[in-house]
């Protein structure tokens, strides 16, 4: 018979004035081949449209619309790596976010809350582990600060929140931090080697200093590691 126009899964060919079937894959096309789908079958495997093909799975960067059976593109706005549709709320939720971005929830923020840390490897927030007020990292040796009255120590494995500072080579920093005394000290009041407050054996404390030979007119007390008169 003849007809106005073609039905799915169908097109005009004009050029022998028949309906050609479309490649398998189409719903509706404009030729015969997987490159010219129109729109795509709700109910195939193949239902995203894209690029005037139809797709089983949306590639990064597109979401699954349903609704229209096409790979939509994230919004640019809401900066997304991926993205998917929630129906029951029409709204696009990044699953990722792009370069510079990083996922809180379902949204790329430029910076994470006080209490994350900017995780990289997949641009996310990862909440700091319970001793941590801030962190760089997972973990309780990962901390750049720590919730009252707990003090931050900080070493080559990492940094730490604890109850109270070591009694030996560390002194307290702005009631805060728990930092390590210079060297030459066994104990000190401040940072630098002049703020030496006890010292180890072989050396001498003398105005703040711990010293291996004492000044003129002082002796080495070996007793209590200090330069006395």
């Amino acid at each position: 018979s003849c007809v106005t126009s073609c039905p799915n899964y169908y097109y005009a060919n004009t050029t022998i004035w028949l309906c050609s079937q479309c490649d398998s894959s189409c719903l509706t096309c404009n030729g015969g081949y997987a490159e010219n789908c129109t729109s795509c079958s709700p109910t195939a495997t193949l239902r995203y449209l894209l690029l005037k093909m139809c797709w089983s799975v949306c590639p990064g960067g597109y979401y699954s619309n349903d609704t229209a059976c096409a790979c939509q593109i994230c919004p640019v706005n809401l900066n997304c790596g991926n993205c998917t549709y929630q129906n029951s709320s029409q709204t696009v939720l990044c699953t990722s976010c792009a370069y510079g971005y990083f996922l809180q929830g379902s949204a790329c923020q430029p910076s994470c809350n006080s209490n994350q840390f900017a995780y990289l490897g997949n641009n996310s927030c990862v909440t700091c582990d319970t001793s941590c007020l801030t962190c760089i990292g997972p973990g309780s040796t990962s901390c750049s600060s720590c919730t009252s009255p707990l003090l931050l120590i900080s070493n080559l494995t990492g940094g730490y929140c604890i109850s109270t500072c070591p009694t030996v080579g560390f002194y307290i920093s702005g009631s805060i931090n728990c930092v390590a005394c210079d060297l030459t000290c066994l104990n000190c009041s401040d940072a630098g080697a002049s703020s030496c407050t006890a010292c180890y054996n072989g050396s001498y404390l003398n105005s703040g200093y711990c010293r291996l030979v004492c000044p003129p007119a002082k002796y080495p007390n070996t007793a209590l590691s200090i330069c006395s008169t």
